[in-house]
């Protein structure tokens, strides 16, 4: 009975210390992995990193572009407001300069305005 309780004992930690080496292996395979996953993720993320700043950049060119649009809009629609305000004040001027300031007179004119 001894002898037989010594066996088990000896098939016992021989089993123990294969299931050790199991798990070794198993926990070195799993790090290896771990480090994989690491390396990958950190790779993803700067590929996103340079993605999003790629678009971010892509978005301020876009935004300056209307910005730009507008601010041009804005200046022809100036530009071509002035240019009605300067063409009526001229008319306007002329009309002044052409009909005397006395509007008794204007019935007994009959003559065509040169801008017509």
């Amino acid at each position: 009975m001894q002898k037989e309780l010594e066996q088990h004992n000896v098939d016992t930690l021989n089993r123990l210390k294969s299931l050790f080496k199991f798990s070794q292996g198993a926990a070195h395979v799993w790090d290896v992995h771990e480090l994989g996953l690491a390396k990958q993720e950190r790779a993803l993320q700067e590929k996103l990193d340079q993605c999003r700043l790629l678009h971010d950049t892509q978005n301020q060119v876009s935004q300056f572009t209307q910005f730009s649009h507008n601010i041009l809009g804005i200046h022809n629609y100036y530009i071509f407001i002035s240019y009605s305000l300067n063409t009526v004040i001229y008319k306007i001027l002329c009309l002044w300069n052409y009909f005397p300031t006395d509007v008794s007179h204007l019935e007994q004119k009959k003559t065509i305005l040169p801008y017509q």
